[in-house]
């Protein structure tokens, strides 16, 4: 299954022209040249208008958004004049996130600002497929942050970029992504391609990652891992589940893409992003959390008072109700609790949901910690 990347362009009458077509260009060929480029299908939409976004999320279900174009912000007054950059107008107040946000193109061909609330907003409500956020436009920044709320990764710019700049850090930033590499590895290439020509712009993309969540661990093409025999809890000579066939083929029909680890009310909150690779409903029944290692850590354990699922053993599973339609996007959310360790540990384990009658199988690795 191909991860689609969507390339966003507006350049509205009325404001500096910029050479987005040749950053498009710089994107496609880093990544047709990359030994991953199977893995990747990028589209591109032209003259953007504001509704474009909601239609192309809900449309596309993108893992990755690339917006390129202009954008509204505090002015930098050492700017030069003398090349194109991606700000409209004077600048607005660093103080006012309502004055912050991206430059559509509205139906009249005007330029249009749409602001980060806006956009947060839109991302929110159709935007669960989305892992990584590229916003190349001047002070997008204030953007990047909001969209943390719904997405793992952004790229925002701190201050006005210009042509050249956007294009370099498209080169290395994607080239590395071609390659496999996780997602903070892949920035700092891209920083790196800025410096090798223009280095005092190399630190105007940031990167912005939502808590929790580890870019120098998450590779957009990783594959899911597999469920294996010797680990699953439902083995043959298992009882009633000796039936279970795991993997089907070599294509799941449930993919977990992702867990992210977090913490709340003294309990570990894994938050399960999982997707439909089947043109039928998928019905997840059972998840388990498989102890593959623990160590013991110095600070002192808290017990939990909510959870779906208690860690005491080396098997420690929960009955799940969740339903995926064809080729969908979701995520739940597994709370689990410590019931017999008095310090604290840090656990290796695999997260495994049994699906359609708890005859098929996926998994993924995990780490998590008791420490509160």
């Amino acid at each position: 299954m191909k991860h689609t990347i969507l390339f966003l362009a507006a350049n509205p009458t009325g404001t500096n022209q910029l050479a987005l077509d040749c950053e498009a260009r710089a994107i496609h060929v880093e990544l047709e040249r990359s030994g991953q480029r199977d893995q990747f299908e990028f589209l591109t939409r032209w003259a953007a208008e504001p509704l474009d976004l909601l239609r192309e999320l809900r449309r596309l279900k993108p893992m990755v958004v690339h917006f390129s174009g202009h954008g509204e912000g505090p002015r930098d007054l050492h700017t030069s004049e003398n090349e194109q950059r991606r700000d409209v107008g004077g600048g607005a107040s660093g103080s006012d996130v309502m004055q912050h946000g991206l430059y559509f193109r509205a139906a009249d061909g005007t330029a249009h600002l749409v602001s980060a609330p806006a956009i947060e907003q839109t991302f929110g409500a159709a935007g669960s497929s989305v892992r990584l956020v590229v916003l190349s436009a001047c002070y997008s920044d204030a953007q990047a942050q909001a969209l943390l709320a719904h997405v793992d990764c952004v790229v925002g710019m701190h201050g006005a970029i210009h042509d050249a700049t956007a294009r370099l850090f498209a080169v290395g930033f994607y080239g590395g992504l071609g390659e496999g590499e996780p997602i903070g590895t892949a920035f700092r290439q891209g920083r790196a391609a800025i410096s090798l020509e223009r280095s005092l712009d190399s630190d105007l993309p940031q990167l912005k990652v939502r808590p929790g969540v580890n870019a120098d661990r998450l590779v957009l093409t990783e594959e899911p891992v597999a469920l294996s025999p010797k680990h699953s809890p439902l083995r043959a000579g298992s009882g009633s589940h000796s039936g279970l066939r795991g993997i089907e083929g070599s294509h799941p029909s449930l993919i977990i893409d992702d867990v992210i680890v977090g913490k709340k009310r003294k309990c570990i909150r894994l938050d399960i992003r999982i997707r439909s690779a089947s043109e039928r409903i998928i019905n997840i029944t059972r998840a388990d959390v498989h102890i593959l290692q623990r160590l013991p850590c110095m600070s002192v354990f808290k017990s939990s008072a909510d959870y779906d699922m208690i860690i005491d053993a080396e098997h420690n599973m929960t009955p799940v109700s969740h339903v995926l339609r064809s080729n969908e996007v979701d995520r739940f959310v597994l709370s689990l609790g410590f019931s017999k360790y008095n310090t604290s540990c840090l656990f290796s384990a695999e997260i495994i949901l049994l699906y359609n009658g708890n005859c098929n199988a996926i998994s993924k690795a995990v780490e998590f910690d008791s420490a509160f």
